[in-house]
């Protein structure tokens, strides 16, 4: 089986694996698979974990929040805004689940603060408009 360019880019790096065999992503009609020798290909990959296999038989697992993946001349690019790259899909899952409640608390808080402010605000314009003082 012939090999293919595996690019991954994120904001700050690129990583390029010369040995992928195949790969395997998931987008919106569900989970598919590429080798050497697919046609040209683009799709969104959902957020979670895709894979690569290398010429090793080995398979890496790649933790991403959604990508842009473009399959042409032997090449696949898959473009994200961070990605992480472990042999162990176990500990990737983790590290998701981590990170997902920590920008999940984030959300919440500035949710929170968000309210408050805009409770001010209307606050404040109801006390300007009760004591007739014109905006």
């Amino acid at each position: 089986m012939t090999a293919f360019r595996l690019v991954l880019m994120d904001c700050s790096r690129t990583l390029q694996v010369d040995t992928a065999r195949s790969f395997v992503g998931t987008d919106q009609s569900g989970s598919f698979g590429i080798q050497a020798g697919h046609e040209t290909f683009l799709t969104c990959l959902q957020p979670g974990l895709a894979r690569y296999k290398t010429e090793e038989q080995q398979w890496h697992y790649i933790a991403q929040p959604g990508a842009t993946l473009w399959f042409h001349d032997h090449q696949l690019q898959l473009i994200t805004t961070q990605f992480v790259i472990s042999d162990n899909r176990q500990e990737l899952l983790q590290l998701m689940e981590t990170r997902w409640q920590q920008e999940s608390e984030t959300q919440g808080s500035t949710l929170r603060n968000v309210t408050q402010v805009e409770q001010a605000l209307a606050h404040k314009l109801w006390e300007m408009n009760k004591g007739g003082e014109s905006l």
